[in-house]
């Protein structure tokens, strides 16, 4: 998920997820090498990240406490993408009540 920078801090620093491999790497080589024979100024315009640093993506949940966690994940990064806010229900949705793999 794309998420605010400080939200994607939060959710690493907590253990909720992880950096995405790809996150904050460079653009492939021929790319590069064709933005290296352009002037400065427009290479550094067009040269995009391949995927955003704050780019993380997030562990399953194993219950319904994991599971709100995630969803209010879910609503920050739509927020962050869209600027639009809501709310995700999880009534009804079948969770074991006990962490599944303990």
């Amino acid at each position: 998920m794309n998420l605010h920078p400080d939200d994607a801090k939060d959710i690493l620093e907590k253990g909720w997820g992880e950096r995405h491999p790809m996150a904050g790497a460079s653009t492939p080589r021929a790319i590069s090498n064709f933005l290296s024979c352009l002037p400065s100024s427009l290479s550094a315009w067009l040269s995009p990240r391949v995927v955003p640093e704050q780019f993380v993506l997030i562990y399953a949940p194993r219950d319904k406490d994991e599971l709100q966690v995630v969803c209010h994940i879910i609503e920050a990064a739509a927020f962050w993408v869209s600027g639009e806010q809501f709310t995700l229900p999880i009534e009804g949705i079948p969770l074991a009540d006990e962490p599944v793999g303990t």
